[in-house]
């Protein structure tokens, strides 16, 4: 919502000064608040971000697959790829010490989701892991998992068993496919050859 904002005001200003002024106090109020009350220093992992906060103290570590995600937060226009608070964020929602929803089975790896059982990954959360990256090596890896998550019929599929990709859910899920379109265009200007080899 504060990345939204901060948009929103880009696009009022030259129409409604007014308006535009408020959606951008808005918008930084909310960023402020959420780096005041969401941020913590994680044991492990040092300061983070908060998946869930409620007001009085305490705090879930954790990540959700789909965007909007704590690992999509440069995707969104949070905050800098590079900034070490996502750093650090990216590290802990990425490991399953710090996450109790990133799985690693014996064909796939990758962040699955609460809303089902502890062996489903979401295709969808690598290739946000995907475009929150520079790193060459890791993208080449993670390309080769969404590959495997399709169970051979080319497409990307809501959620795949991290030990048998044959169990799916979805055969035609039009969110993940359109996230992995985005993804190759992405890669395609910022990394091409990692795609045309």
């Amino acid at each position: 919502m504060a990345a939204e904002l901060l948009r929103v005001h880009e696009y009022l200003d030259p129409v409604d000064k007014g308006l535009s002024a408020k959606a951008k106090i808005l918008g930084e109020q909310i960023s402020a608040g959420i780096h005041k009350h969401a941020t913590f220093e994680h044991s492990v992992f040092g300061r983070v971000f908060a998946y869930e906060v409620d007001g009085y103290g305490s705090r879930t570590f954790m990540d959700d697959a789909s965007p909007p995600s704590l690992l999509s937060l440069p995707y969104l226009g949070f905050i800098e790829q590079d900034d070490m608070l996502y750093q650090n964020t990216r590290r802990m929602v990425l490991s399953r010490q710090g996450n109790p929803y990133f799985l690693e089975g014996k064909q796939l790896k990758g962040q699955g989701s609460p809303h089902i059982d502890l062996k489903t990954m979401w295709p969808i959360g690598t290739i946000a892991q995907i475009i929150t990256t520079n790193d060459d090596e890791e993208i080449k890896e993670l390309l080769a998992i969404l590959k495997r998550s399709t169970a051979g019929l080319g497409l990307i599929h809501e959620g795949v068993d991290v030990n048998d990709t044959t169990k799916f859910l979805r055969t035609w899920y039009a969110w993940g496919n359109s996230a992995f379109a985005e993804m190759i265009i992405d890669l395609a200007e910022r990394k091409p050859h990692l795609l045309f080899v």
